[in-house]
């Protein structure tokens, strides 16, 4: 859920720009949230130059390490601090918080060995916001190098796509059992 997160953050911010750049083209704000220009390939199709929307568009190619190093240091940044962050937030969103854990785990008469039972919120919550953050990195580290290395298409969206095939695969061995989608 991070990725889809960050994705709609870096759309929706790349939207409002190119509104702002259209309507206002030689206004300061236009200048620090996105310059936009006519692409040299596509002369119907624009693409940021300056500002907020530049950077945090993905390099074209892991040449541009060497070009723009700023504009590629700025998007793994970006991506990798917004995927922790957003991967944080959503484990209070979803029930994983240590708190939620921490009930569920009660529930199941489950306990940490060595622990009072009051203590099991605090044990969880030295990990799982840190394992949320690292899982996030990760997850937008993945987007990152697909970007970097050319897949078709953004990153984040190749990922989205190839979990979004593993999840469906999973749910039809679940219902149907793994012999329907394996070779004769």
């Amino acid at each position: 859920m991070p990725l889809v997160l960050t994705s709609v953050l870096i759309a929706n911010t790349l939207y409002i720009s190119q509104v702002i750049a259209c309507a206002f083209p030689s206004s300061f704000i236009t200048t620090i949230i996105g310059v936009w220009t006519t692409s040299t390939a596509d002369p119907e199709k624009l693409v940021p130059t300056a500002g907020l929307a530049y950077f945090i568009t993905p390099p074209s190619s892991i040449i541009e390490l060497f070009w723009d190093p700023f504009h590629v240091v700025f998007y793994i940044s970006f991506i990798l601090a917004a995927c922790a962050i957003f991967s944080k937030a959503w484990t209070e969103v979803s029930g994983t918080s240590p708190k939620g854990v921490a009930k569920t785990l009660r529930e199941q008469n489950m306990i940490i060995k060595g622990h009072r039972d009051s203590a099991l919120e605090h044990e969880l919550g030295r990990y799982i916001p840190t394992a949320a953050a690292l899982g996030g990195v990760i997850g937008g580290g993945l987007a990152v190098l697909a970007d970097l290395l050319g897949a078709s298409g953004y990153g984040i969206a190749t990922l989205l796509a190839t979990t979004t095939v593993l999840q469906f695969y999973e749910i039809v061995t679940r219902e149907f059992g793994p012999g329907l989608m394996q070779p004769e």
